[in-house]
């Protein structure tokens, strides 16, 4: 049987013109005699529209994280982080875990849209422009869609870490601990998170009177990219001082082959990484790393989430939020 307003009428004790206003979203009723409704509605199934509903007087809110997950602590941290953020809120996050668009994107969040879920937040660095552009076209005013990466030309709210201020940040510290010729053990090129903390990096190398790049490795993020590195470095003929691993996962492979070559560290090399995983404090010596924080990415992220889904503090095309990161300095600078 088709429930009507007149069940919720019943239901509830509320007048139909009252009950209509409330699932329209119009006129002026007490938050009480709103959430006693909306939950009668819902208890009831009576479809109504889900923008109309204030967004603290919603039961649940369903965000999906759609990452490129590859296990280990890097997205342990991120997911971790984010579910701390939801605390206290009536957002829930589901990681979903693709392999960028080989695992097709698009109809994955077509699918989460169908799902009733409110929204996604995209942890995909290498998605082009081109990517966006359809991935545009599912956003409605009650299916919120954000970006955890950062591109050069955002057509979604993009909210991310400042990766180019951590690059810098390394090129700085390396600058005031004496070190003078630098080297950088590049992530990915098709990631902007990469390729923006190589631009911080090399920039500050520019800026800084006395700085020189005179090594680089081109990797891939992960473990063995940071092994090979340490070959290369062994081989160059003009060796830096000091490197910067774009992530800690390839610091800590070069480390490990470093520890078993005969390379002591920080004595004939320094190191830094980002990402500030756990694990920095286990490696010898301990990882100096610029440090992400999840959970205050996450707090940004579920703030922008209830802004739009409340139709707050909107504003004409896309916002962009960078995340401040900082330099946690160990022994292996």
């Amino acid at each position: 049987m088709k429930t009507t307003l007149k069940h919720i009428a019943d239901d509830t004790g509320m007048s139909i013109s009252t009950i209509s206003r409330v699932l329209r979203g119009k006129g002026k009723i007490s938050p009480d005699s709103q959430k006693v409704i909306l939950e009668s509605a819902q208890r009831l199934n009576y479809p109504f529209k889900k923008s109309n509903t204030p967004i603290n007087l919603r039961q649940d809110i369903h965000i999906a994280l759609i990452a490129n997950v590859h296990g280990g602590e890097y997205y342990s941290a991120f997911f971790k982080g984010f579910n701390e953020a939801a605390i206290g809120t009536n957002i829930n996050f589901s990681l979903f875990s693709v392999r960028d668009k080989e695992d097709k994107v698009f109809d994955l969040i077509l699918q989460l849209r169908h799902k009733r879920f409110d929204g996604v937040i995209l942890f995909l660095p290498n998605l082009e422009f081109k990517d966006y552009k359809e991935i545009k076209k599912f956003e409605t005013e009650d299916f919120v869609i954000l970006s955890n990466a950062i591109v050069q030309r955002p057509l979604l709210d993009s909210i991310a870490f400042d990766n180019y201020a951590g690059g810098y940040q390394v090129a700085e510290h390396f600058y005031e601990r004496g070190y003078r010729k630098l080297g950088i053990i590049k992530g990915p090129n098709n990631k902007s998170d990469a390729r923006f903390r190589a631009n911080g990096f090399i920039d500050a190398i520019e800026a800084y009177d006395g700085l020189e790049l005179v090594w680089h490795h081109d990797g891939d993020f992960m473990f063995e990219a940071g092994r090979s590195a340490f070959d290369s470095f062994k081989s160059a003929k003009n060796k830096p001082e000091a490197i910067f691993s774009s992530n800690d996962v390839m610091a800590f492979g070069f480390i490990s082959k470093a520890n078993r070559g005969g390379v002591s560290i920080p004595k004939d090399v320094a190191i830094v990484g980002l990402d500030d995983l756990p694990s920095c404090e286990l490696f010898h010596p301990r990882l100096s790393s610029i440090h992400t924080d999840y959970r205050r990415l996450g707090e940004v992220v579920v703030h922008r989430i209830q802004d739009r889904l409340s139709k707050k503090n909107t504003i004409n095309g896309t916002l962009t939020n960078l995340v401040p990161v900082s330099l946690v300095i160990r022994d292996s600078s």
